[in-house]
């Protein structure tokens, strides 16, 4: 490749990015976008504060804030057992309560009339 063939390569990434920079800006106007229409924000967010931020460290936390960080870690997680309990107790609630019906549907097909709850 030539010196000038490279040269334009430059300019043409610079005017349009290639590749992971690129994808970085589209999600981080998508980000934006959303943070801008969906009502909570009430000034539009710059496109670099949507931006995912690879070389930035996160501060060193107190031995205060890391126990308040690992409490709540702990309650999301626990809230988050409790609910995937909660949908499958319902799911199975669901279930037996569809098979009690197909059951009722065949004894209804076969003649047989058994009194159901809905009858009194």
């Amino acid at each position: 490749m030539s010196v000038a063939e490279f040269t334009e390569w430059m300019v043409f990434d610079s005017l349009s990015p290639i590749g992971g920079l690129r994808q970085d800006v589209n999600a981080g106007r998508i980000a934006q976008a959303i943070a801008i229409y969906s009502g909570h924000c009430t000034k539009a967010p710059e496109l670099l504060d949507c931006m995912l931020q690879y070389d930035v460290r996160e501060p060193e936390l107190s031995p205060e804030q890391q126990a308040k960080a690992r409490e709540i870690t702990a309650a999301f997680m626990a809230a988050r057992v409790a609910a995937q309990a909660r949908a499958r107790e319902r799911k199975a609630k669901q279930a037996a309560e569809a098979k009690r019906l197909m059951a009722e549907q065949r004894g209804a097909k076969r003649g047989n009339h058994r009194k159901t709850r809905h009858q009194t």
